[in-house]
């Protein structure tokens, strides 16, 4: 936090940070300048995906905290049928699809700006598999495996871009699981929330508006660009305001801008997707 800025903390929760819980996504209500809440620290997923230039892995090396790197067990893939394939055609379908997931990496990374809007991952994938030249049993069962990236992303990968799959990219250099839990390093990232910021646990927001000229609590605020109204008609104003929602809350009440979004961002709201981890 800049020691020049005010900083203010307008949240529902009880806790200024802690890790997500999924069960929560889709009915907590939105807060302003802070991260989704959850419980406890200590609950919630505890790995650290990709450990090059991660600031979360500096902050773990920072704190002492304990971490390890589990050895990958082989993929165990069934059939359209329900039965499982041997350890080498799992092996195969594994290989293949990661393989190819990468090329598209590549692919949408260097080639973005001439890749046509409408060309899917799919296709990429089908493509990839016809210069394979593989069996068309094989080649079909590639493919299912591919279907399983969009659990992912949390969009099939008939509606992934392909003209924007470099966005999906992670960081590099694998994942480490936190045995010491993320409790000592969200306490870390508070610290200077609580020494630098006024916060206001238990408040829930209403409305975040721009469209007033000024505060409504004092004639002699002058006028601000975002005011925040919290559901027990306290207005709030600020030069500029961050906020976080879930995105289900998000869809079903996007009226809580005033005014009303932007169209290209109420589009990406509604067709916007979970995956089955969490993000």
């Amino acid at each position: 936090m800049s020691p020049y800025w005010k900083q203010e903390i307008v949240q529902v929760g009880e806790y200024v940070v802690r890790r997500l819980h999924k069960y929560r996504a889709l009915t907590s209500i939105p807060y302003v300048r802070c991260i989704r809440p959850c419980l406890e620290g200590t609950r919630g997923p505890n790995w650290i995906h990709g450990v090059e230039q991660n600031p979360i892995l500096d902050l773990a090396r920072e704190i002492g905290a304990s971490t390890l790197s589990p050895p990958e067990s082989a993929p165990l893939i069934f059939d359209q049928t329900g039965q499982p394939l041997s350890p080498e055609e799992c092996k195969q379908c594994s290989g293949l699809m990661w393989g190819i997931i990468e090329e598209a990496f590549e692919n949408s990374n260097k080639n973005s700006a001439s890749i046509p809007q409408d060309q899917s991952l799919l296709d990429f994938f089908k493509i990839k598999l016809k210069e394979k030249d593989l069996p068309k049993f094989v080649e079909e069962r590639v493919l299912q495996t591919c279907r399983s990236w969009g659990d992912y992303i949390g969009a099939s990968i008939e509606k992934q871009s392909l003209k924007y799959f470099w966005l999906e990219e992670t960081i590099g250099g694998g994942n480490l699981f936190l045995a010491s839990t993320y409790k000592a390093i969200l306490d870390r990232i508070t610290k200077d929330t609580y020494a630098q910021a006024k916060v206001q646990l238990s408040t829930e927001v209403g409305f975040v508006s721009t469209e007033g000229t000024g505060s409504t609590n004092s004639v002699d605020t002058p006028p601000s660009q975002v005011q925040v109204t919290t559901l027990n008609s306290t207005h709030h104003d600020y030069d500029e305001v961050v906020m976080t929602a879930p995105l289900g809350w998000l869809k079903s009440r996007t009226a809580v801008f005033r005014p009303q979004l932007p169209a290209r961002l109420l589009t990406a709201i509604e067709n916007m997707s979970y995956g089955q981890l969490e993000k």
